[in-house]
């Protein structure tokens, strides 16, 4: 999932210890976590100016550093794309 690489923008850093406490306390309330990524990347969502973003739109506003090392794949992955096919 997108936001699975998203939330590795925020690993190790106090951001990551809130979102996991509430996720926790959630769980611990009767409140079972399903998608627990997606969970995660919207409670830090929560978090922003604007809170009631998309994903999407999130990142529209710079919300999500994709500068992070996260990315590295995906822009690896998306350069050798590029350069295997033929300008049109």
């Amino acid at each position: 999932m997108l936001e699975t690489l998203l939330c590795r923008t925020f690993a190790g850093t106090e951001m990551e210890r809130c979102v996991n406490a509430f996720l926790q306390c959630a769980e611990e309330s009767g409140s079972p976590i399903h998608r627990r990524d997606k969970s995660r990347a919207h409670a830090w969502l929560a978090t922003r100016q604007d809170p009631h973003v998309s994903v999407g739109v999130a990142a529209q506003k710079d919300y999500w550093d994709f500068d992070h090392e996260a990315f590295d794949g995906v822009r690896r992955f998306l350069r050798a794309l590029a350069q295997e096919r033929p300008a049109t």
